[in-house]
């Protein structure tokens, strides 16, 4: 195998990057210079009925111009939320194959990735087959696509055999490279990878010790350990420190040294925005909800939030969601969204449908992972709800002030939650004045959505970037739905990172 170096890590995570999107099949990888495809491919596994795909490509490795292959594989971050319902459960590890591990004390990964690998398993094996020829070979993944190809490089392992007849693995190991990638096998699968498989990089995103990229550090507890060697690339902590930034193509990218492709950017603006929506407070929450994720992602950051003030921070099963600010006029709930691995598995992922204890009609029902934290005790030694606490905390703040909930993402949704339960409860007290979210994930189903849109009607303002298609792909089958006033936020960035769903891209287009 060629050494590594800073080329062929830019290169790689140029290619893995092109595997988790959502049009990668349908519209052709965009490769390196001197880059060739030779074949696409994508298999479907159930359950969750998520799609794998992938390439197989070839061009110049390194500065050298030395020439190899490369397989990406990905899973899309819209396809994993719009087929995936079921609850995370920690413990659901299943043993690889013999045919993929080999024997021995082999450990255990999550189960969505042993399916997942299955199911793709015959098509690696062939694109491999057909189309590697005598060139090193190396593996690449980025985010969920990670996981793919960490298994696929330990099964495509000097001396081991394909699934057809004839199948035979390249005689040198390999090289895998991943991206953000969650630790999604226990100890012992991670000691058994790292002592049968040569060569293999986990890159992550950190400033000196301090990760900036927190999706690949949970979950981390005994159940979990990393696979690969862990290279931690260092990078500041971004203007607005933001997860969907922070995970993204063009932030590893940064971090390696490389230079992201730049297009025409495209001044934001909404059409025809609705009469009481004002951009310049559209502006103002969203950075508040920046602040948020900072001081969640990284205690102690110093935010300016004036003419704002951080007052309370309000917990769910002990994790920080909620950050209430003051003005003289004003009390604005901030809600932030997912920023781990194991968060994202366990509530953003979780989006099969649940009734509330607020609206009386139990068809009126919404997305599970978002009301388990609306409803979840603040801490293992505080069992007072989350939405309790909101409510009395915000409660002995209004003092004549007005009421304005926000949040980005899976936070937006839990902001919409809690709007929806003051504008349906009068008795709790609580006039929402208004509701601007940016990027919201689908929250409700039909029934829900509207009772909220009549109880909410023109104060609810859901900012949705025009190709952000996280929010719109939560939900099997159509069952969830962005609730209230839909805006698109129209514009482009100079460079965008590649799901549009970062908060960063619309602060920077909702700036008046």
């Amino acid at each position: 195998m060629l050494e590594d170096s800073n080329a062929t890590r830019i290169v790689l995570e140029q290619l893995a990057s092109q595997a988790i999107l959502p049009d990668m099949i349908e519209n052709s990888p965009s490769l390196p210079p001197g880059w060739v495809l030779l074949k696409t491919f994508s298999a479907r596994f159930s359950p969750p009925s998520v799609i794998v795909q992938g390439f197989i490509a070839k061009g110049p490795i390194n500065s050298n111009g030395d020439i190899a292959a490369a397989l990406s594989l990905g899973i899309t971050w819209e396809d994993f939320l719009g087929t995936s319902i079921a609850p995370f459960d920690p413990t659901a590890q299943a043993e690889l194959p013999a045919q993929v591990t080999g024997t021995g004390n082999v450990g255990k990964v999550l189960n969505l990735f042993a399916s997942a690998y299955n199911n793709v398993r015959g098509n690696i094996w062939e694109v491999v087959t057909d189309y590697l020829s005598d060139l090193p070979l190396y593996i690449c993944g980025m985010s969920l696509g990670g996981p793919i190809a960490q298994i696929a490089a330990l099964d495509l392992r000097p001396g081991n055999t394909g699934p057809s007849k004839g199948q035979k693995s390249p005689d040198t190991q390999p090289a895998g490279y991943v991206f953000s990638t969650a630790n999604y096998g226990n100890t012992e699968f991670a000691t058994y990878f790292n002592n049968t498989v040569s060569d293999q990089f986990n890159f992550r995103a950190y400033k000196s010790t301090e990760a900036v990229d927190l999706f690949p550090t949970e979950p981390s507890d005994s159940l979990y350990a990393a696979a690969g060697e862990v290279v931690q690339l260092n990078i500041s902590i971004p203007e607005y420190d933001v997860p969907w930034l922070e995970r993204s193509d063009v932030f590893y990218l940064e971090a390696l040294g490389g230079t992201p492709v730049q297009q025409p950017p495209q001044p934001g603006f909404i059409s025809n925005p609705p009469s009481d929506f004002s951009q310049t407070r559209a502006y103002a929450f969203s950075q508040l909800v920046a602040a948020a994720y900072a001081f969640a992602q990284h205690p102690g950051s110093v935010v300016n939030t004036s003419p704002y003030n951080l007052e309370a921070i309000i917990e769910s099963n002990g994790a920080p969601f909620a950050y209430i600010f003051t003005s003289v006029t004003d009390v604005v709930v901030a809600v932030r969204g997912t920023t781990t691995g194991l968060e994202f598995l366990s509530m953003e992922a979780n989006s099969s449908l649940v009734a509330t204890d607020f609206n009386p009609d139990n068809q009126a029902q919404v997305h599970k992972g978002a009301y388990s934290v609306y409803t979840g005790p603040v801490s293992s030694t505080d069992s007072t709800s989350f939405s309790d606490k909101l409510l009395s905390t915000v409660s002995s703040m209004m003092s004549g002030r007005k009421l304005w909930l926000t949040g980005h993402g899976f936070g937006g949704a839990l902001a919409n939650i809690a709007a929806a339960d003051y504008a349906m409860n009068p008795g709790k007290g609580l006039e929402v004045s208004g509701v601007y979210t940016f990027g919201s994930n689908a929250v409700a189903n039909s029934i829900f959505k509207s009772d909220f849109d009549q109880s909410l009607s023109g104060k609810s303002f859901q900012i949705l970037r025009l190709k952000d298609r996280i929010p719109t792909s939560i939900g099997v089958f159509g069952t969830l739905f962005v609730v209230g006033d839909q805006l698109v936020l129209n514009g482009q960035l100079a460079v965008d990172e590649s799901t549009y769903h970062s908060l960063d891209g619309y602060i920077r287009l909702t700036a008046p």
